[in-house]
């Protein structure tokens, strides 16, 4: 076990072999979640789509995440897999 103290700011330091191990390095984003046991559960942070929070296929655009299939979705003009209501333009 590995005893960290907390910052003034919250902070706390990975080991350095905890680091190497899970190859986490300098500038990574990590979540951080409360693990339901009175713990705290770092996972490596993974982009999510803005439209159905998926992790799979996920690219960023102009700094948000999209999975292929919602872009492919929004590129036809679809919502929820059905095309979208123009309100009768461009029909």
């Amino acid at each position: 076990m590995n005893t960290r103290k907390v910052t003034k700011g919250g902070c706390i330091s990975i080991p350095v072999r905890m680091r190497r191990t899970m190859k986490i390095r300098p500038g990574d984003a990590l979540d951080v979640e409360e693990d339901g046991r009175g713990g705290i559960s770092l996972k490596p942070h993974l982009p999510r789509c803005v439209f159905c929070s998926g992790t799979g296929d996920v690219e960023m655009y102009m700094g948000k995440g999209i999975c292929r299939r919602c872009a492919e979705a929004a590129g036809k003009g679809e919502k929820n897999g059905k095309p979208e209501n123009t309100g009768g333009q461009g029909n």
